[in-house]
Protein backbone atom coordinates (compact mmCIF):
# COMPACT_ATOMS: atom_id res chain seq x y z
CA UNK A 1 0.00 0.00 0.00
CA UNK A 2 2.71 2.24 1.15
CA UNK A 3 4.91 1.89 -2.43
CA UNK A 4 1.22 2.66 -4.36
CA UNK A 5 1.07 6.18 -2.72
CA UNK A 6 4.96 6.49 -3.01
CA UNK A 7 4.33 5.92 -7.05
CA UNK A 8 1.51 8.25 -7.18
CA UNK A 9 3.21 11.62 -5.25
CA UNK A 10 6.28 10.65 -7.77
CA UNK A 11 3.25 10.29 -10.38
CA UNK A 12 2.08 13.68 -9.51
CA UNK A 13 5.53 15.44 -9.00
CA UNK A 14 6.11 14.47 -12.74
CA UNK A 15 3.13 16.04 -14.50
CA UNK A 16 3.98 19.07 -12.16
CA UNK A 17 7.16 19.20 -13.76
CA UNK A 18 6.45 18.24 -17.03
CA UNK A 19 4.22 21.81 -17.17
CA UNK A 20 5.75 24.56 -18.32
CA UNK A 21 5.44 28.25 -19.18
CA UNK A 22 6.94 29.90 -22.23
CA UNK A 23 8.30 33.57 -22.68
CA UNK A 24 7.49 35.54 -25.48
CA UNK A 25 7.78 39.12 -26.33
CA UNK A 26 5.99 41.82 -28.66
CA UNK A 27 9.47 43.59 -29.37
CA UNK A 28 10.65 40.82 -31.46
CA UNK A 29 7.93 39.97 -33.89
CA UNK A 30 9.19 39.67 -37.27
CA UNK A 31 7.26 36.23 -38.58
CA UNK A 32 3.46 35.87 -37.41
CA UNK A 33 3.45 32.18 -35.80
CA UNK A 34 1.06 30.17 -34.09
CA UNK A 35 1.44 28.78 -30.48
CA UNK A 36 -0.15 25.68 -28.83
CA UNK A 37 -1.48 26.56 -25.87
CA UNK A 38 -3.02 23.02 -23.68
CA UNK A 39 -2.94 21.97 -19.56
CA UNK A 40 0.63 21.92 -19.86
CA UNK A 41 1.99 24.97 -21.98
CA UNK A 42 1.22 28.07 -21.53
CA UNK A 43 2.75 31.76 -22.35
CA UNK A 44 3.81 35.20 -20.88
CA UNK A 45 3.81 37.88 -23.64
CA UNK A 46 5.65 41.15 -22.56
CA UNK A 47 5.88 44.80 -23.98
CA UNK A 48 8.45 46.40 -22.40
CA UNK A 49 7.90 49.80 -24.06
CA UNK A 50 9.57 49.31 -27.28
CA UNK A 51 9.03 50.57 -30.60
CA UNK A 52 7.62 47.82 -33.00
CA UNK A 53 9.51 48.39 -36.76
CA UNK A 54 6.31 47.46 -38.46
CA UNK A 55 3.74 49.60 -36.04
CA UNK A 56 1.92 46.23 -34.64
CA UNK A 57 2.75 42.97 -33.76
CA UNK A 58 0.80 39.82 -33.95
CA UNK A 59 1.29 36.75 -32.49
CA UNK A 60 -1.27 33.11 -32.43
CA UNK A 61 -2.17 30.60 -30.19
CA UNK A 62 -4.76 27.56 -30.50
CA UNK A 63 -5.71 24.93 -27.77
CA UNK A 64 -3.76 21.77 -29.08
CA UNK A 65 -2.16 18.86 -27.29
CA UNK A 66 0.03 16.74 -29.73
CA UNK A 67 -0.16 14.23 -26.50
CA UNK A 68 -4.11 14.26 -26.96
CA UNK A 69 -5.00 15.45 -30.25
CA UNK A 70 -8.82 14.63 -29.85
CA UNK A 71 -8.84 16.90 -26.83
CA UNK A 72 -10.67 20.23 -27.22
CA UNK A 73 -9.14 23.63 -25.40
CA UNK A 74 -10.17 27.11 -24.98
CA UNK A 75 -7.04 29.95 -25.01
CA UNK A 76 -7.81 32.47 -22.13
CA UNK A 77 -5.88 35.16 -22.00
CA UNK A 78 -5.34 37.77 -18.41
CA UNK A 79 -3.39 41.08 -19.10
CA UNK A 80 -1.41 40.81 -15.45
CA UNK A 81 0.53 43.97 -16.15
CA UNK A 82 -1.52 47.28 -18.15
CA UNK A 83 0.83 50.49 -17.70
CA UNK A 84 0.46 52.87 -21.13
CA UNK A 85 1.23 56.53 -21.30
CA UNK A 86 0.56 56.65 -24.22
CA UNK A 87 -3.39 56.52 -26.37
CA UNK A 88 -2.08 55.69 -29.58
CA UNK A 89 -1.22 52.11 -28.15
CA UNK A 90 -3.79 49.62 -28.67
CA UNK A 91 -4.49 45.12 -28.24
CA UNK A 92 -6.72 43.41 -30.07
CA UNK A 93 -7.53 40.20 -29.48
CA UNK A 94 -8.78 38.52 -32.94
CA UNK A 95 -10.70 35.02 -33.10
CA UNK A 96 -11.14 32.38 -35.76
CA UNK A 97 -9.56 32.06 -39.03
CA UNK A 98 -10.82 35.20 -40.54
CA UNK A 99 -9.81 37.68 -38.07
CA UNK A 100 -12.54 38.66 -35.88
CA UNK A 101 -12.12 41.48 -33.70
CA UNK A 102 -13.59 40.03 -30.37
CA UNK A 103 -11.63 43.06 -27.50
CA UNK A 104 -10.01 45.89 -27.90
CA UNK A 105 -8.20 47.66 -25.20
CA UNK A 106 -6.27 50.81 -24.99
CA UNK A 107 -5.28 53.54 -22.46
CA UNK A 108 -9.05 55.02 -22.86
CA UNK A 109 -10.33 51.83 -23.05
CA UNK A 110 -13.58 51.58 -20.53
CA UNK A 111 -12.89 47.77 -20.52
CA UNK A 112 -10.68 46.59 -17.69
CA UNK A 113 -7.87 44.70 -19.57
CA UNK A 114 -7.01 42.60 -16.36
CA UNK A 115 -10.16 40.53 -16.66
CA UNK A 116 -9.56 37.28 -17.68
CA UNK A 117 -11.26 36.76 -21.42
CA UNK A 118 -11.52 33.48 -23.44
CA UNK A 119 -12.41 32.07 -26.65
CA UNK A 120 -14.64 29.44 -27.95
CA UNK A 121 -13.59 26.19 -27.87
CA UNK A 122 -11.64 25.08 -30.88
CA UNK A 123 -10.91 29.04 -31.86
CA UNK A 124 -7.47 30.09 -32.97
CA UNK A 125 -6.81 33.25 -30.99
CA UNK A 126 -4.33 36.34 -32.30
CA UNK A 127 -3.28 38.56 -29.92
CA UNK A 128 -2.16 41.73 -32.05
CA UNK A 129 0.01 45.26 -30.27
CA UNK A 130 -0.47 48.35 -32.18
CA UNK A 131 2.18 51.03 -31.30
CA UNK A 132 1.85 54.85 -32.30
CA UNK A 133 3.52 55.97 -35.19
CA UNK A 134 5.32 58.69 -33.76
CA UNK A 135 7.28 56.36 -31.18
CA UNK A 136 6.23 57.62 -28.11
CA UNK A 137 5.75 53.98 -27.03
CA UNK A 138 6.00 53.96 -23.38
CA UNK A 139 4.85 51.49 -20.93
CA UNK A 140 4.46 47.85 -20.14
CA UNK A 141 1.88 45.12 -20.84
CA UNK A 142 2.31 41.61 -19.74
CA UNK A 143 -0.51 39.00 -20.55
CA UNK A 144 -0.81 35.51 -19.41
CA UNK A 145 -1.79 32.96 -22.30
CA UNK A 146 -3.48 30.11 -20.72
CA UNK A 147 -5.83 26.76 -22.08
CA UNK A 148 -9.01 25.25 -20.89
CA UNK A 149 -9.62 21.68 -21.64
CA UNK A 150 -13.54 21.74 -22.45
CA UNK A 151 -13.26 17.95 -23.93
CA UNK A 152 -11.31 14.76 -23.11
CA UNK A 153 -11.26 12.75 -25.35
CA UNK A 154 -9.80 10.11 -23.01
CA UNK A 155 -12.26 10.01 -20.45
CA UNK A 156 -15.22 10.03 -22.93
CA UNK A 157 -13.54 7.01 -24.51
CA UNK A 158 -12.87 5.55 -20.55
CA UNK A 159 -16.67 5.99 -19.54
CA UNK A 160 -18.02 4.17 -22.93
CA UNK A 161 -15.52 1.03 -22.37
CA UNK A 162 -16.57 1.05 -18.74
CA UNK A 163 -19.74 1.24 -19.25
CA UNK A 164 -20.04 -1.53 -21.69
CA UNK A 165 -17.46 -4.05 -19.72
CA UNK A 166 -20.06 -3.11 -16.27
CA UNK A 167 -22.91 -3.89 -18.28
CA UNK A 168 -21.96 -7.11 -19.70
CA UNK A 169 -20.50 -8.08 -15.87
CA UNK A 170 -23.88 -6.80 -14.75
CA UNK A 171 -25.97 -9.11 -17.18
CA UNK A 172 -23.51 -12.11 -16.82
CA UNK A 173 -24.05 -12.03 -12.90
CA UNK A 174 -28.08 -11.56 -13.94
CA UNK A 175 -28.07 -14.15 -16.00
CA UNK A 176 -25.89 -16.16 -14.04
CA UNK A 177 -28.34 -16.09 -10.60
CA UNK A 178 -31.39 -16.78 -13.41
CA UNK A 179 -29.73 -20.00 -14.66
CA UNK A 180 -28.95 -20.69 -10.71
CA UNK A 181 -32.90 -20.30 -9.45
CA UNK A 182 -33.99 -22.09 -12.51
CA UNK A 183 -31.47 -25.18 -11.57
CA UNK A 184 -32.61 -24.93 -7.90
CA UNK A 185 -35.91 -25.00 -9.06
CA UNK A 186 -35.92 -27.90 -11.07
CA UNK A 187 -33.74 -30.21 -8.61
CA UNK A 188 -36.62 -29.19 -5.53
CA UNK A 189 -39.34 -32.28 -5.67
Amino acid sequence: MRKLSVVCVLAYVLHLTSAWTDYLTFDSCSIYSIHNVNNDKSYVVNWNGAHIDTFSCKIGFHGFDYDNPLDEYKVCITATTWDLKNSHIYMKYWTGLNDELKKMYSQNSYDSPTTEWCAEPGDYVDVELFTSPDGFDQGQITISVTAERTYNYGATVGAIVGGVIGGLALMFIVVTAVIIVACRRKRSP
